[in-house]
């Protein structure tokens, strides 16, 4: 679309998926001999330049990270249903304890889910969170009435809790680490502190509303909570995903010399002493854009 344009490049020209905000002349787009590729020539002015990938405000990120967070919390809930699983499936004080130590035995396993957003998107990781959370409480739900006989009950009810908290850790990956890269420093400590609060909430508020109103501790009634869960986990990551994206590093600063030498195919210049205690993270590790 490009093609034969010299003009002043404007942000839609430069991140077609996102916002650019800056300010200066004197650069226009030319075809780059090596590549064939049009880049941008000459200098920019302005001394500071901050690209925005994302047309979204920053707090319409943590409202849907507040309600990521809700979901992560009910892996905390497993007291809840705990004697009301021990007396359906005629499990001992033993096994009630094994499986309540599968979401502790998860978490080592937890890197993972970093790795796999890093790898991906936010979009793709809230998507797999909503099959395995969701999937998962709705099988434990069934187990946990007998609607669904099995030989083996403790290994799968221990399977079954592990996966949904799993499901739950991409939620965590995806929320926090989109509060923080799209925060800057002076807000980000707060924003990521407010949005664990909200993981209690889910564990202490929501299940007490549910006891009050179930209060029978052995019931059968206290199992489908899971199925509570499984429909608020299937509901919540769906509905933020379109919203909760990552904007690749969050909001970046580097230097417009950096910018034009970036689009030039020329290297970033040698740290000096006005600029290495000013952008040490823009020299050091030149940022990578990709669409959420």
């Amino acid at each position: 679309a490009l093609a034969g344009d010299t003009r002043t490049p404007t942000p839609a020209d430069l991140f077609s998926s996102g916002r650019g905000v800056w300010s200066g002349g004197g650069s226009r787009l030319v075809r780059c001999g090596g590549c064939g590729h049009r880049h941008m020539s000459g200098s920019i002015d302005e001394p500071l330049v901050a690209i925005r990938r994302s047309s979204l405000n920053e707090w319409h990120t943590l409202v849907v990270g507040l309600q990521g967070a809700l979901v992560t919390g009910f892996i905390y809930a497993y007291s809840t249903y705990s004697n009301a699983l021990q007396n359906q499936l005629h499990l001992s004080e033993s096994d009630k304890e094994l499986i309540g130590l599968a979401p502790s035995i998860t978490n080592l396993f937890t890197t993972m889910c970093g790795l796999t957003l890093d790898r991906t998107s936010v979009r793709f990781c809230l998507m797999l969170s909503t099959v395995l959370m969701s999937g998962s409480y709705i099988v434990y739900g069934l187990v946990g009435l007998k609607i669904i006989t099995v030989s083996g009950t403790v290994p799968l009810c221990f399977a079954l809790s592990a996966m949904g908290s799993l499901g739950a850790s991409f939620v965590v990956a995806c929320v926090f680490s989109t509060l923080a890269k799209n925060f800057e420093a002076a807000q980000r400590s707060a924003v990521v502190s407010i949005a664990k609060a909200w993981v209690g909430v889910a564990a202490g508020v929501g299940t007490s509303i549910y006891i009050g109103l179930f209060p029978d501790d052995g019931g059968s009634e206290r199992l489908r909570f899971l199925f509570f869960v499984a429909v608020i986990c299937g509901v919540v990551p769906l509905a933020i995903r379109s919203i909760a994206q990552l904007r690749s590093d969050g909001l970046i600063r580097f230097s417009g010399s950096q910018m034009a030498s970036r689009f030039t195919h020329q290297p970033y210049p040698p740290p000096s002493s006005a600029h290495s205690s000013t952008y040490p993270l823009a020299q050091r590790h030149p940022p990578t854009y990709r669409s959420g």
